[in-house]
């Protein structure tokens, strides 16, 4: 009997379903019949049993299901990432590039960029993907997502993406002009003991850097809040002597922005080294479209 995936998901949902087969066919939308009719054709025509039975009801895998089941799931995981694959390459031969974008990176450095790019290259479109780091990671590891702009550092596998530097700057404290803290040139962490700060969520590079910061230097600082929002953060010093501790704004726009609302930005004498970087899946060959936008992002990154 030959395996289809179609089969092949039969099986895996049999056993995920502890061997019911009614909750397995409701879970894939089949009858429970389709499903005892796979289990019986096949033990019969590969001369193999794959369940233990008692009573007539499945009980468990024999060795050779478990074994089965093992290979059912790579096969399956490789049909998905072959489908995915598949669809990705006809969107870049259409001219649509999806690009995975954390919303705080696509809001201080793409506002002008990826509009520009797309009103200059009218047959190019740029998907864009909001999600965070580690969002974005596994998008990239699935063949959801063509390329991504990421923190570094990004976890993915270096012998299977490429990664290019995109900007260069470091996590520094914002807080209310009233703040003690402001009267120092420069901070030094211990200086936040018993502070209260906020940063990003996990999923961010930025929390792990700050988290991992805070407890090398044995930091009795209080992390009020995290929260995806840079501007909510930022925002939310204005009132209360909360310090927010996220990438700086080394654009004139947003030293305005800090200006206008009344926030003081002040830098560390030991700071943690924010890294943007656009990776994308090493190719022997790139399509056109691929490497014009790639190249795009590299060479004409705004300052």
């Amino acid at each position: 009997m030959k395996l289809d995936i179609a089969q092949l998901n039969y099986f895996i949902a049999i056993v995920d379903a502890n061997l019911n087969l009614t909750l397995a066919a409701q879970n894939i939308h089949v009858t429970q019949s389709a499903l005892s009719q796979f289990i019986i054709n096949f033990e019969k025509e590969e001369n193999l049993q794959l369940f233990h039975r008692k009573n007539g009801r499945l009980t468990g895998l024999t060795p050779s299901g478990e074994k089965l089941y093992e290979k059912a799931l790579e096969i399956v995981d490789k049909h998905q990432d072959l489908h995915e694959m598949l669809k990705q390459e006809a969107q870049i031969q259409q001219g649509t590039i999806r690009v995975g974008i954390s919303t705080i990176i696509l809001r201080l450095f793409f506002t002008k960029f990826i509009p520009t790019f797309m009103m200059k290259n009218p047959g190019i479109k740029i998907d864009i993907v909001e999600a965070n780091n580690e969002e974005l990671v596994n998008m990239l590891n699935e063949n959801r997502i063509h390329a991504a702009v990421l923190d570094d550092p990004t976890k993915l596998h270096k012998d299977k993406f490429e990664k290019h530097i995109l900007a260069l700057t470091e996590v520094t404290a914002f807080m209310h002009p009233n703040h003690p803290l402001t009267k120092e040139e420069k901070l030094n962490w211990k200086m936040l003991d018993n502070q209260y700060v906020a940063t990003f969520n996990k999923g961010f590079a930025t929390n792990t850097l700050v988290m991992d910061k805070l407890k090398k230097m044995k930091s009795q600082t209080k992390v009020l809040i995290t929260s995806d929002s840079w501007d909510y953060m930022v925002e939310s010093t204005t009132r209360t002597n909360l310090i927010a501790l996220l990438p700086s704004a080394n654009f004139k726009k947003y030293y305005n922005y800090l200006d206008n609302i009344g926030v003081v930005e002040k830098h560390f004498n030991d700071p943690i080294i924010y890294t943007t970087v656009l990776c994308f899946p090493v190719k022997k060959k790139y399509n056109s479209i691929e490497k014009f936008v790639y190249d795009s992002f590299t060479k004409e990154f705004p300052d």
